[in-house]
């Protein structure tokens, strides 16, 4: 997490959070020198000393700056896990065995969610669309999420306002269940 997001506005002024592709080249040439992400925070300086970005973004001041963000951290999840929200990570039972499949070493290091994460492994159905809908949008999301519950898929979307909200309710309304992910 501390090397891939924002916790506030204000903290990352000069370095910015690697991105999904910089992580993955980050994390690959980890594992290929048999370190752990967490070995970062135990013996940073031995490890990163070895390494160097191939395409020269990846700096070690970044990586040190970002490494050193704990506290913002901290004070995030807790945040967030005040709201109910829960992170995962690729190594964790509930991270989507669908994704890890389709998305081979492409998938997303973390994600966030709200509901009960153990239905991510479920038969669902994921829907995204417009923040902007209109009156035939619902009627047609409302159609959906019942003949997806019907079906007994579980909904997964991102829950933003729009046909994701009202996806997601729907399907609780109407005795189903969802899921929502952000990346």
């Amino acid at each position: 997490m501390l090397l891939c997001f924002y916790f506030n506005k204000t903290e990352v002024k000069n370095f910015k959070p690697l991105s999904d592709s910089e992580y993955l080249r980050f994390a690959k040439w980890l594992y290929d020198n048999h370190y752990t992400p967490a070995d970062l925070l135990r013996k940073d300086d031995a490890i990163l000393d070895k390494w160097i970005d191939p395409k020269g973004k990846i700096t070690i001041d970044r990586l040190q700056q970002l490494l050193g963000r704990g506290a913002s951290m901290a004070f995030a999840i807790e945040k967030w896990g005040q709201q109910g929200i829960w992170i995962i990570f690729r190594a964790s039972k509930f991270y989507p065995r669908s994704i890890k499949k389709h998305l081979r070493s492409q998938h997303p290091p973390i994600l966030y969610g709200l509901g009960n994460k153990a239905l991510l492994n479920q038969v669902g159905m994921g829907f995204v669309d417009s923040r902007s809908i209109g009156a035939d949008d619902i009627s047609f999301t409302i159609e959906k999420a019942r003949q997806a519950v019907d079906e007994g898929y579980t909904v997964i979307s991102g829950g933003a306002q729009g046909i994701d909200q009202t996806l997601m309710l729907e399907a609780l309304e109407y005795s189903g269940q969802c899921v929502g992910i952000y990346l």
